[in-house]
């Protein structure tokens, strides 16, 4: 990603679904990942077992999630030069022009690679909790502000002390807990807020931001038009609180300005 870009575009731009789709458009048919084990944040051999536990999506993609390349995958980066071999480039050069921000060369790989893919596929189903509370003033009743939190946590996992439950105390049984009081005190009000609000506890997130991928592409009878959005994610009570931050709240122009 290029320098000076802000931290929000290149995070969305550098995102596997995203750089899936300009792959796409670009006629390429495979995406071969070489990870730079400078930024990445588990190791390699983590991220390997990462990618051996079952994956979920959704049954009915959204169009944003909708991209046609039969095989994405990692390349082990510590063999990585093997695969650049005969190119004319090592992988330390390429790390060095993106940690520098600078565009990345493009030149033909004298190897070729073959990849199958197999896919054992089951269904489950999963549900949104959303609730709604009609704003007070007509004139903007039709529009809505959601207050979103995660249900879901990572589920099961190895016992710790006999529980295999992993509960997700901060995330984000913290984050429902707020919107639930959040609702609770907004129905208690003689006076509601001028807009709609909707409450959204959306289930997935631990395994892609399907729920929230849903809800945004098929927004429930009463929706009307959503003009601010506020999520409520992992509090981590383990310091005295001094400062909120609402990311990207600057780019928003419903936010107050000082």
């Amino acid at each position: 990603m290029p320098s000076g870009v802000p931290g929000n575009l290149a995070a969305h731009y550098s995102s596997p679904d995203e750089l899936a789709r300009t792959f796409a458009r670009a006629g390429a048919v495979g995406v071969l990942a070489l990870p730079n084990l400078r930024v990445l944040e588990v190791s390699w051999e983590r991220a390997v077992q990462g990618q051996q536990h079952p994956v979920m999506a959704l049954a009915h993609p959204t169009s944003q999630q909708s991209v046609d390349i039969p095989l994405v995958t990692a390349f082990n980066p510590a063999a990585a030069n093997t695969l650049l071999a005969g190119s004319g480039h090592t992988l330390e050069e390429l790390l060095a022009l993106a940690d520098a921000g600078k565009p990345m060369p493009r030149f033909p790989l004298p190897v070729s690679l073959r990849g199958e893919v197999a896919l054992e596929k089951s269904e489950l189903s999963s549900l949104n909790v959303v609730g709604r509370l009609p704003g007070s003033e007509p004139t903007l009743a039709g529009e809505s502000v959601v207050l979103s939190a995660h249900l879901d946590h990572l589920g099961l996992g190895a016992p710790e002390n006999g529980d295999r439950v992993y509960n997700g105390v901060m995330d984000n049984a913290t984050g429902v807990a707020a919107l639930l009081e959040v609702a609770r005190t907004l129905q208690d009000k003689k006076q509601h807020p001028r807009r709609t609000v909707l409450f959204v506890a959306v289930t997935g997130e631990e395994k892609g931001l399907l729920g929230s991928r849903w809800f945004a592409s098929h927004p429930p009878e009463g929706s009307g038009r959503m003009v601010a959005a506020l999520n409520l994610d992992m509090f981590l009570p383990l310091t005295p609180l001094q400062r909120l931050v609402a990311y990207t709240a600057w780019r928003s122009p419903r936010w107050p300005r000082r």
